[in-house]
């Protein structure tokens, strides 16, 4: 994946939650609980809808999905998606380009961050033996502070993307450890 590619798949919202239905992050067809199928209405609000005039029942396009508790744009979530597999999220950068908020920006880093650690976990796999340098890429060291309350949780979160693409390894491991319900 390059920017040029990247470009063409977030022309615009509909492209950017196309593109995340393709990739199987947001479902491409949904049922009421009637067990209708939905509509898909693109628009300011994306929504499934039910088209049975009896039933008329409607969901939000983030519910029951990875993107349950986002608010941001399906385009910028993948703009900043690939930003993030080349290391390129700083707050200044995202605020510029993206317009993020620095907040968004650091809740996004610890999101994507969370799904490297969850398929690291799931696959776990020894890394060092004879005549090997292991890289860490980013490590996270944490303690109690002030020797009080609960200690946080540190793992190390390496890369294991050196011959794929991080772009598609990332939505991938979305998809494994958040499926479509």
């Amino acid at each position: 994946m390059n920017l040029l590619r990247l470009g063409d798949i977030c022309k615009n919202e509909t492209s950017s939650v196309t593109f995340f239905q393709e990739k199987g992050i947001l479902h491409q067809e949904r049922k009421c609980n009637n067990g209708h199928f939905m509509n898909f209405s693109a628009g300011s609000q994306n929504r499934w809808r039910c088209r049975i005039r009896g039933c008329r029942q409607e969901q939000g396009l983030r519910t029951e999905n990875w993107f349950a508790n986002s608010r941001l744009s399906s385009r910028k979530v993948v703009l900043f998606i690939y930003c993030w597999t080349h290391n390129t999220t700083s707050i200044e950068l995202c605020d510029r380009e993206l317009e993020m908020k620095a907040i968004c920006v650091v809740d996004w880093n610890n999101y994507l961050k969370e799904v490297c650690a969850a398929h690291i976990l799931a696959n776990p796999r020894v890394i060092v033996g004879p005549n090997m340098t292991v890289e860490i890429d980013e490590s996270m060291f944490s303690k109690r502070k002030n020797c009080v309350g609960r200690l946080l949780r540190a793992f190390v979160v390496t890369r294991d993307w050196i011959k794929r693409d991080p772009f598609d390894s990332i939505l991938e491991h979305i998809v494994d450890f958040w499926p479509l319900q």
